[in-house]
């Protein structure tokens, strides 16, 4: 029973970030919002941020005053300065949004594999190439992803989708 929830829920997050496109406002109904949380700093060094395959775009400015997305637990800390861009129409029971965060993909990854971690959060089996890193996390019952990709001509800010849900 087990394996087949961990499937479907492996099935779920792929459809989740497959569908998320390139990310930006898609639905025009959320206000920008951000959200920041204090947690260990970056990791000093980070590897390079390779361009994605295709044109680069500006990130989306930051919005006015920082607030939080209400959904997303505090236990998943962002690096400070990230902020959030649009929320995204949940899919399947996982709510989701777009956020700028302010590292490359690779530096992203080691901070949440560092400080998610340190929550209690279990993390799956990081994807990773030059220009994107993707995972999944797990505290039972809660669940969710994310995906994060080197779309911005500031080589320094990556777009994240993270997708969660509370699980049953």
């Amino acid at each position: 029973m087990r394996r087949v929830r961990s499937a479907t829920i492996a099935v779920a997050l792929l459809a989740l970030f497959s569908l998320a496109g390139c990310g930006g406002n898609t639905n025009g109904n959320a206000a920008p919002t951000t959200t920041t949380a204090a947690a260990a700093p970056l990791p000093a060094r980070q590897r390079g941020s390779a361009q994605p395959p295709g044109p680069c775009v500006t990130p989306p400015a930051a919005p006015g005053p920082a607030s939080a997305i209400d959904w997303l637990p505090k236990d998943l800390p962002l690096p400070p300065g990230t902020y959030a861009v649009n929320e995204l129409a949940p899919e399947q029971s996982a709510r989701r949004a777009v956020l700028v965060v302010p590292a490359t993909p690779d530096g992203f990854a080691a901070f949440v594999g560092q400080a998610w971690a340190a929550e209690g959060w279990r993390l799956g089996r990081p994807e990773s190439e030059g220009f994107e890193a993707e995972n999944r996390m797990t505290r039972p019952p809660a669940y969710g992803g994310f995906k994060v990709r080197s779309v911005y001509c500031d080589g320094t800010k990556s777009e994240l989708t993270i997708a969660y849900s509370p699980g049953a």
